[in-house]
């Protein structure tokens, strides 16, 4: 869940930037793309962010940077996409054809080709 600090951070980040002039300096004056690719990068966000209000906060941050400097702002969504990728590959790249998930999976004793996911 969502802690109200955070929902208020990022509201407070959506009501900063609604202003065209203030994208702009603040992506030109700071590394400001790049502490938002941070911000998107903890290890603290919460499991369930991406259907938060403050997600929604976020978005609307990066779609108003997008609208003031699309250059900047796609350079940096593409370096946080590449990033990413980078530090998971070993999870993704594996070629094997069993999931890595299985193993977590609590059946009750039914063995993984019976099992019905939709009655578990």
């Amino acid at each position: 869940m969502t802690t109200r600090a955070e929902l208020l951070e990022l509201k407070f980040l959506e009501g900063l930037f609604q202003h065209t002039s203030h994208c702009k300096d603040f992506i030109s004056n700071s590394d400001g793309l790049l502490l938002l690719g941070r911000l998107t990068a903890l290890p603290c966000i919460p499991y369930d962010f991406g259907g938060s209000v403050a997600s929604d906060s976020l978005v609307q941050v990066i779609r108003t940077m997008f609208d003031a400097a699309p250059n900047a702002t796609m350079n940096s969504l593409t370096s946080w996409v590449k990033e990413s990728l980078q530090e998971t590959s070993p999870f993704w790249s594996s070629g094997g054809r069993e999931s890595r998930f299985t193993e977590l999976l609590d059946l009750a004793g039914i063995p993984l080709c019976f099992a019905d996911f939709y009655d578990i």
